[in-house]
């Protein structure tokens, strides 16, 4: 008897322990998805603003004031241009407090400050589909120099707050051509019929 006894107690001890794992695993797997599912986001919007923004200036306006042709044909062919955009590999956890003001409330509800600042480790994944090709700066070698070298624009991007649906979002973008002339803005997206689309841009910051 004594001997069932401890064997029933056994098992129960094995059971119990057998939960505790299994629940321990499937909090990993829901940590790990929902994580993958982020950084997908992440992957699709900064990919899309890269299409979107990666435009060169125009040069200045010609001299003789009706020669507007010229000027034109050079601003669409600016576009057609395939730049290098660097990434800066740290995406801060804050973003303008200026804009917070400004910032539709649906959106504003989204951004809760955070102390972890997520890393962009690979920009092999942020597909620009026209062409652009994208890679992680050094940040030290930025920092030595005013002017960019060896890519075009530099794409500087805060953490991305999402609702729990998945179809906002609002972030911190600054794009420069050196670090003397750039500028930021908050952006609200929304994704309608499987597309990110920009609802709001409010400007915070201009260099």
């Amino acid at each position: 008897m004594l001997k069932e006894e401890l064997l029933t107690q056994t098992q129960q001890s094995a059971i119990k322990r057998l939960k505790s794992l299994l629940i321990c695993f499937l909090f990993l797997v829901l940590f790990i998805a929902c994580n993958e599912k982020q950084s997908t986001i992440d992957q699709e919007i900064m990919g899309l603003m890269i299409d979107k923004y990666a435009v060169l200036p125009p040069p200045p306006p010609s001299i003789n004031a009706n020669d507007t042709i010229v000027d034109a044909f050079v601003a669409d062919s600016l576009k057609s241009l395939k730049l290098k955009i660097g990434v800066w590999t740290k995406m801060q956890n804050t973003i303008g407090e200026s804009a917070l003001n400004s910032i539709p409330k649906e959106y504003l509800t989204l951004y809760k400050k955070s102390k972890k600042e997520n890393i962009i480790e690979d920009a092999t994944p942020l597909i620009s589909r026209k062409g652009h090709t994208t890679f992680i700066v050094d940040t030290l070698q930025v920092k030595k120099s005013m002017d960019f070298k060896g890519f075009d624009l530099l794409f500087n991007i805060s953490k991305i707050y999402n609702n729990t649906s998945r179809n906002l979002a609002i972030f911190e973008l600054g794009i420069s051509q050196s670090r003397l002339s750039g500028s930021s803005a908050v952006y609200c997206l929304k994704k309608d019929n499987g597309s990110w689309k920009v609802e709001t841009v409010i400007e915070t910051v201009i260099w």
